[in-house]
């Protein structure tokens, strides 16, 4: 079943783990509509991102992604950064509370400058 009216999909503090992460991947596939997702307070390591970044990458209206407190680290970010680097709707991506080092956030950084750029 589509829901095809779902604009926000807040699955914040469910206890999800990486597998979780190919549902969500296949709810963004199937609903295009969503332009939030909080996936807050859950554990996405990089297995997780690699299984979300499917859906990530192929959201043509996802406009917010919150990963606060995630526990996502570098690897992790780099499998983002490397799925959001063609995504140009996404405005707002919040990593706040996760264990990403300087690099890391350095790579998400440059990506968004780019992206800035080609606009």
């Amino acid at each position: 079943m589509v829901i095809s009216t779902l604009k926000k999909l807040d699955l914040s503090m469910n206890q999800l783990r990486s597998d979780s992460m190919l549902y969500i991947s296949d709810i963004l596939l199937t609903n295009q509509q969503i332009e939030k997702l909080v996936l807050d307070d859950n554990q996405i390591d990089a297995r997780g991102m690699e299984y979300l970044s499917d859906g990530l990458s192929k959201s043509n209206n996802l406009r917010i992604l919150s990963l606060y407190k995630t526990s996502l680290k570098d690897e992790g970010v780099n499998i983002l950064y490397d799925c959001l680097e063609f995504n140009y709707s996404i405005e707002e991506l919040y990593l706040n509370s996760n264990k990403i080092s300087d690099t890391g956030k350095c790579n998400i950084s440059n990506n968004e400058k780019k992206k800035s750029s080609s606009n």
